[in-house]
């Protein structure tokens, strides 16, 4: 009897750590799927979007921050989401995503916050830019056409997230791994409520014998 009340007590704590595991991984693969799924959203309006001929920039947009140049506002490794608005509605102050037009830097996308707004000899929108880390505006004026969009909100170190699942071992360890273990929880699971209903028909067809 003794022994039998002995294993219960052990059995019991190791059941409580097997199912918060369980429901640990439940919790990170079902933000995983979320994730997924509003990456598959974003995606789906970004097409609709560029198909309805609106504009030549998705509505929504990520990207991943590799300079310095707006600290301490955005690090390095910090991504930030942009949703494409109109020129019209930018203001001094907002942070925009743009497509450079600096010779040094040209075609490279950007994301500095505007310091100044002003109009070229044709009455065009154009902005002057500059990193909230930087000593000096930069040096070209930002053209309406080559604003992606503006800032509306940041992932801090999502990028090294992102870096570290763009690797094999990244994957495998966030991705495989959770997804090995679960499975084999369930397995055991299994196994294990299999060999209950075993010991439970093994009991009752024990005491039909004795009866």
């Amino acid at each position: 009897m003794g022994d039998i009340m002995n294993s219960a007590i052990v059995s019991k704590p190791s059941n409580m750590f097997i199912k918060v595991k369980r429901r640990a991984l439940n919790i990170f693969l079902d933000i995983i799927f979320v994730i997924l799924i509003l990456i598959s959203i974003l995606l789906l309006i970004n097409f609709i979007s560029l198909k309805s001929g609106n504009s030549n920039h998705p509505l929504f947009g990520a990207y991943v921050i590799v300079s310095p140049s707006m600290v301490p506002t955005i690090n390095v490794d910090d991504a930030v989401v942009i949703k494409r608005t109109d020129v019209s509605d930018l203001h001094k102050g907002d942070i925009i995503t743009f497509a450079s037009s600096d010779a040094r830097y040209l075609g490279y996308t950007i994301t500095h916050r505007i310091s100044d707004i002003e109009s070229d000899s044709t009455g065009n929108i154009i902005f002057r830019t500059k990193g909230d880390n930087n000593n000096a505006v930069d040096s070209a004026p930002v053209l309406s056409e080559n604003v992606f969009g503006k800032v509306i909100f940041i992932v801090p170190s999502l990028g090294k997230i992102q870096g570290f699942l763009s690797r094999p071992i990244g994957w495998f360890l966030l991705v495989i791994v959770p997804c090995g273990c679960l499975i084999i929880f369930d397995i055991l699971s299994i196994i294990k409520r299999g060999k209950r209903v075993k010991g439970t028909s093994s009991d009752k067809s024990d005491d039909i014998e004795i009866l």
